[in-house]
C-alpha cells in the first residue's frame, strides 16, 4: 500500500525531510501518488509537516505501527511470526478467530491501530484509541487440555510484565489474573479466546489478546472498574509501540514452548508471583450471588489464588469462578 511505503521511509528517517522527488525514486510512484499518500496520511492523523524545496518531514513524536519496525525488533526461533498490520478492526480477537477457524497457522499475529470493538473479560470492552496502545492477537495452536488454559493467560501476563521493563524500564504488577497495573491503575488487559475439539477436550486453538494503554488515558470515558493508566506516563526512557510488541513476542517464545513441552509453569509463575500485587491484602471475592472479605496469602503451583475468610477458612480461587476487588 503507497501510503504505508511513504510511512516507512519518512519513519526512518524521521524528524528530517525527504523531499518528494526522493520518495517518488525509491518507491517507484509519481509525485502525485506521493502527495496523495501524504494527505492520506495527514488525514489519518500523522503529523507530516511539508515545506516548498526540503519536502516532507514526519514529526519526532510519531509513533508508527510499521511490519519492518517490529521484525527489527523480532528475535524469535521458534515461534513462526506471521504479522497482520490494521488501521482499524472491530476486535483484534474477533478477527483472529475468524482467521484460525479458516487454518491460520500458529504465529499469526494480527495487531491493530484501533479497535471499535475491543474486547476484555466478563463481556466488558477494552476501550482502545486510534494509535494509543497496542492492540494485538496471537494465534497458538498448543497440544493442552482445556483446563490449563488459565496458564496461558498467566504466562501471556509475564511477558508483558518483562516487555514492559525491557523496553520502557517500568516496574508493572499483576492483579490475579489478567490485569497488569502500574501504581495501582490498568494498564493491560489479556484475554485468551479458545475453541476445544468436541471428542479430546482439548484445545483446538488459542487466541491470546494484548491490549496495552502506552499514550495518554487523559480522554478515555469514565470506567467503572480499574482506574486505566499509560506507559508513557511512568516511562523516563524513549521507546517505540514496534518495540514492544516484538519484545511481547520474544518472550512468548521464550515462555511458550518449554511450557507446552514439559506441562512445567515453575520458569513463569515464579516471576508471575513475584509480580502479584495482592499477596497480603484485603480483597473482597465474589462467586455468584455471595461476597465476602478476604487477605490473599498467596498463589498455588496450580495457578489458583490462595485467600483466608474471615471465618478462618484457607480458600483456593480458580479465575473462571471469582472476581476480586482490591
Amino acid at each position: 500500500m503507497a501510503k504505508l511505503d511513504v510511512l516507512r521511509i519518512l519513519e526512518d528517517g524521521k524528524g528530517d525531510y525527504v523531499s518528494g522527488e526522493e520518495l517518488a525514486a525509491k518507491l517507484g510512484l509519481s509525485r502525485a501518488a506521493v502527495w496523495k499518500s501524504i494527505r492520506a496520511l495527514q488525514e489519518d492523523g500523522y503529523q507530516i509537516e511539508s515545506k516548498q524545496g526540503s519536502g516532507y518531514r514526519l514529526e519526532e513524536t510519531t509513533d508508527a505501527l510499521l511490519e519492518s519496525k517490529i521484525l527489527e525488533h523480532l528475535h524469535t526461533t521458534r515461534l513462526p511470526v506471521a504479522l497482520d498490520l490494521r488501521d482499524t478492526v472491530d476486535s483484534t480477537n474477533t478477527q483472529l478467530r475468524a482467521a484460525a477457524y479458516a487454518g491460520a497457522p500458529e504465529g499469526t499475529v494480527i495487531v491493530a491501530d484501533k479497535q471499535t470493538a475491543g474486547k476484555g473479560r466478563l463481556g466488558r470492552s477494552f476501550y482502545s484509541p486510534n494509535r494509543n496502545g497496542v492492540y494485538m492477537s496471537v494465534l497458538l495452536r498448543p497440544n493442552l487440555p482445556f483446563d490449563q488454559i488459565h496458564f496461558l493467560t498467566m504466562l501471556a501476563a509475564v511477558c508483558v510484565v518483562e516487555a514492559v521493563r525491557t523496553v520502557a524500564g517500568v516496574e508493572a504488577q499483576i492483579k490475579w489474573v489478567n490485569d497488569v497495573l502500574v501504581d495501582g491503575k490498568k494498564l493491560c488487559g489479556i484475554l485468551n479466546e479458545a475453541a476445544v475439539e468436541g471428542e479430546s477436550g482439548r484445545l483446538g486453538f488459542v487466541v491470546m489478546g494484548i491490549g496495552v494503554n502506552v499514550g495518554t488515558t487523559s480522554d478515555f470515558p469514565e470506567m467503572q472498574r480499574n482506574t486505566p493508566g499509560a506507559l508513557r506516563d511512568y516511562s523516563s526512557v524513549p521507546f517505540s509501540r514496534c518495540r514492544l510488541i516484538a519484545q511481547i513476542l520474544n518472550n512468548l517464545d521464550r515462555y511458550y514452548y518449554p511450557y507446552i513441552e514439559t506441562r512445567d509453569s515453575a520458569a513463569f509463575l515464579d516471576t508471575y508471583r513475584r509480580a502479584l500485587c495482592l499477596v497480603g491484602r484485603q480483597v473482597t471475592v465474589t462467586r455468584g450471588d455471595e461476597s465476602y472479605p478476604a487477605l490473599v496469602t498467596g498463589l498455588s503451583d496450580s495457578g489458583g489464588l490462595l485467600v483466608r475468610a474471615n471465618d478462618g477458612r484457607t480458600l483456593e480461587l480458580t479465575s473462571g469462578e471469582v472476581s476480586i476487588r482490591m
